[in-house]
């Protein structure tokens, strides 16, 4: 895990070089993708039943708005999931926000945080410190967030998860 973590800190580092070198005195508009890779911590509220998994990051450049996906694995449960699969919220330095994280299928998957509309939804992050927590009634075995300002940027491909993990395709 400690060599994924150097990579990343490395392409982070040449984007810094190249955006340092900009002779334009505006900063770059370019959408760099933030990855949020780690050990989490998982606890359950007894009371409620509800799972959370809890992240840290350090790395946003700047405040504002951030579009959000997650890759997760659901596992098969028994009895299936005859309401269908779980959903997941998202707290944010201490701020629930009502869009969700809907899962489609058992196994590994890309999610994007999106409104009651299905519709991409964005999440404040502020610059420094951001404390995430992913929570439902389901464990959410979250490998990877993404992070990104460009709406075009959806999803997390199978290049994404190359350069993050080594990860070939579907399993």
């Amino acid at each position: 895990m400690n060599i994924k973590i150097l990579i990343l800190l490395i392409v982070g580092f040449a984007f810094s070089l190249f955006s340092c070198h900009n002779e334009s005195k505006e900063a770059p508009s370019i959408d760099i993708p933030i990855f949020v890779v780690g050990e989490y911590k998982v606890s359950v509220d007894k009371e409620t039943l509800i799972v959370y998994n809890a992240f840290e990051i350090d790395s946003v450049a700047k405040d504002g708005a951030y579009f959000m996906d997650i890759w997760v694995r659901i596992d098969m449960r028994d009895g299936g999931f005859p309401e269908g699969f779980p959903e997941f919220h998202v707290i944010i330095n201490n701020k629930r926000y009502e869009s969700s994280f809907k899962t489609q299928k058992i196994g590994w998957q890309s999610v994007t945080l999106a409104n009651a509309n299905q519709v991409a939804a964005t999440v404040q992050l502020r610059e420094g410190r951001n404390s995430i927590f992913v929570i439902g009634k389901e464990l959410a075995k979250v490998e990877l967030i993404k992070f990104y300002q460009n709406p075009t940027n959806v999803g997390i491909s199978d290049e994404e998860l190359q350069i993050v993990f080594g990860y070939t395709g579907p399993t």
